[in-house]
């Protein structure tokens, strides 16, 4: 019997973990869609800086809920020194951490990561039709949004200062 295909539209954090958790169930079968050349990390855990950190403890960061330590024991395997669960992680690990979790969640081959733009999700019988940039397209009985945050806004007040070196707009 075919698993039903469940659509994830976006790889970063969220979609990612979707796709892990969905994995994890073993009833479905998971395309994950990602526009970057790696799904996992998003925007929030890209950075290489070592000098930015996460702002919650690593013994709360597990990815499942049901191994809320799942974080530590991943930075302890990997001999890391700040694998405390009340150490304050950078989050370039993290997202190494998420990269992992999603590699071994695919692994069992029930996720696809299909790398390209959904530009299109059609209602379709048993569920929907999602087409990516380039033509391809694919059945699914249920379509994830994980679309991350829009771009900042520049603020109007900051509009006569806008083009000065001191201000970080994002």
């Amino acid at each position: 019997m075919m698993r039903p295909v469940v659509a994830v539209i976006g790889g970063g954090f969220c979609g990612a973990m979707v796709a892990a958790q969905l994995a994890r169930r073993g009833d479905v079968r998971v395309i994950l869609v990602e526009r970057r050349a790696r799904a996992g990390r998003g925007l929030a855990y890209t950075t290489a800086s070592d000098e930015l950190r996460l702002n919650v403890p690593a013994g709360s960061m597990g990815a499942f809920p049901d191994a809320p330590s799942d974080f530590v024991g991943w930075l302890r395997a990997r001999r890391e020194p700040c694998g405390a669960p009340a150490a304050f992680v950078p989050r370039s690990l993290y997202g190494a951490y998420l990269e992992a979790t999603l590699a071994a969640a695919a692994s069992g081959g029930r996720i696809d990561v299909a790398n390209g733009e959904a530009i299109d999700v059609e209602s379709a019988p048993g569920g929907a039709r999602v087409t990516l940039a380039g033509g391809r397209s694919f059945a699914a009985a249920g379509v994830v949004f994980a679309l991350g945050n829009a771009p900042p806004r520049p603020l109007p007040e900051l509009a006569g200062v806008a083009d000065r070196r001191e201000l970080v707009a994002d």
